[in-house]
């Protein structure tokens, strides 16, 4: 039987900028729709859901830590960009690869 209750997770240590770290947890549905959604979103539009998936997916943590609306308009968009094209795509596409 597998057991739901506790599953075997890879996760995604990240350094904030106010040097904490934190440990993410795989994407949940919600984080994926939104970045299917940014990819092929307007300029303006796409700007808003980077912020907000960056939002979702930096308080979906091991740690607990909750992150603040107004401590992730502190990062740059580029620099969101930037991590969730690489490394966070990274980290799905490992989850993806090999599910055990």
């Amino acid at each position: 039987m597998y057991d739901f209750s506790k599953p075997k997770q890879k996760t995604l240590p990240a350094k904030l900028k106010n040097g904490k770290v934190i440990v993410l947890l795989p994407p949940n549905g919600y984080v994926l729709e939104a970045i299917g959604k940014m990819q092929y979103a307007e300029e303006a539009e796409s700007i808003k859901l980077i912020y907000d998936v960056f939002h979702q997916l930096l308080n979906q943590n091991k740690n607990g830590v909750k992150i603040s609306r107004e401590e992730v308009l502190k990062y740059d968009v580029s620099e969101i960009q930037d991590f969730i094209a690489k490394d966070y795509m990274d980290f799905i596409l490992s989850i993806q690869k090999n599910p055990n």
